[in-house]
């Protein structure tokens, strides 16, 4: 039972995370990288899904990805499910 719980808890806590990836085929990537974090509440129902990676990137995006990493996880499990943030990174196209 001692060996049990311990991997049960790692099998939860590794079990949140998640990562979405787009990447556009089309612009290629010009080394400019912008990452932040998007807020949301009440069990990741309530906020803004959306990210304004045009004005990041005013001459294309060429890759966007999102994740809930570990820390997120324990971020959103110390504040009661109250506030989960969700990582993303977007890397701009095109001319610097």
């Amino acid at each position: 039972m001692r060996r049990v719980l311990p991997l049960l808890l790692c099998a939860v806590l590794g079990s949140g995370c998640y990562k979405v990836t787009y990447q556009n085929p089309l612009l290629p990537p010009n080394g400019v990288v912008q990452k932040g974090r998007s807020s949301f509440f009440v069990f990741g129902l309530v906020g803004d899904r959306r990210i304004a990676a045009y004005q990041m990137c005013p001459a294309g995006v060429a890759k966007i990805e999102t994740k809930l990493t570990a820390g997120d996880v324990l971020f959103h499990i110390f504040t009661v499910f109250i506030y989960t943030p969700r990582s993303y990174t977007i890397e701009c196209g095109g001319a610097k």
